[in-house]
């Protein structure tokens, strides 16, 4: 198991997707016919750590996830919510769109588990805990689709999908903990409620710099919760150039980030900074790799 890292309270979303790949790998030198390899040009692009492969393929996952879908499907499930509390039926072309936004949102969400399935990680059962644990979700979203089809306006909204179900999140988290996961994309695939087209660029760069100094922290062995002096210092000068090289003049309002960054160059000068919380859900980094940095 390597260091730890930071935790921060989550805050809740109902329904989440998508999918795309990443990859990259170490090139190293290969040998022919048993001889030892010495000449230029024999290298050979090593395999990807399962680890890497795994968490290339959750930053995918969210960095492509559709903010429009999840919201659609959002506002749908509260449109059936309703109206089985008031026995007021929507219309046929309403009910038309209300299974189109389900549908798209159940697809994607089995679009995001197929491609988590289809990594290879040698800790079957952890990664099966992680990949399954968005079974419940996908069961409700099948039983409220069938449920429209032919509804019934009396029903219990419990009985028709809309119980949304939890998973069982200390079990996802200690999976993801013994798979050397915890902190990155993979502890918020499942939750993460993607983000609009025109601030897109500016969160995905801001949550590959927090990642790369989660992953260099998870590397050296550091742990901020305990690390003191010296050591901290240089960890967190490290993490604030990487915050820094992040561009958010695309953003309407900056502010936010410039907090962000102002609290880790604070750690690094020694003191705590300011609760920088509300910023990072503000900035929609609450559940990524950002929230494990501490801030």
């Amino acid at each position: 198991m390597t260091a730890s890292v930071a935790r921060r309270p989550r805050h809740a979303v109902a329904l989440v997707t998508a999918v795309v790949a990443l990859a990259a790998g170490p090139l190293a030198a290969c040998s022919s016919d048993g001889e030892r390899a010495t000449a230029v040009g024999s290298a050979t692009t090593a395999p990807e750590p399962p680890s890497d492969r795994a968490r290339t393929t959750c930053t995918a996952v969210l960095d492509d996830r559709s903010a429009a879908v999840t919201a659609d499907a959002a506002e749908a499930s509260t449109t059936v919510r309703h109206a089985l509390e008031s026995t007021a039926a929507p219309t046929d072309d309403q009910l038309a769109t209300i299974r189109d936004a389900l549908g798209a949102e159940r697809g994607q969400l089995a679009d995001a588990r197929d491609a988590l399935a289809a990594v290879d990680v040698p800790d079957e059962q952890d990664w099966a805990t992680v990949v399954e644990s968005v079974d419940p979700l996908i069961a409700d979203l099948d039983a409220l689709i069938e449920f429209l089809r032919a509804p019934d306006w009396a029903r219990d909204p419990s009985t028709v999908g809309l119980a949304t179900p939890t998973p069982d999140r200390v079990a996802v988290e200690e999976a993801l903990d013994r798979l050397d996961l915890l902190g990155t994309d993979c502890e918020w695939v499942y939750v993460y409620p993607g983000e609009p087209r025109e601030t897109a660029p500016f969160q995905h760069d801001a949550a590959a710099a927090c990642a790369t100094s989660v992953e260099r922290r998870r590397a050296d062995g550091y742990d901020d919760d305990t690390a003191t002096g010296d050591r901290r210092a240089v960890e967190w000068r490290a993490t604030v150039t990487d915050l820094d090289a992040v561009d958010p003049s695309t953003l309407e309002d900056p502010t936010p980030w410039k907090a962000v960054v102002a609290a880790a160059r604070a750690k690094a000068d020694g003191t705590d900074g300011n609760d920088v919380s509300d910023d990072l859900t503000t900035l929609g980094l609450d559940q990524r790799p950002c929230a494990a940095l501490g801030l």
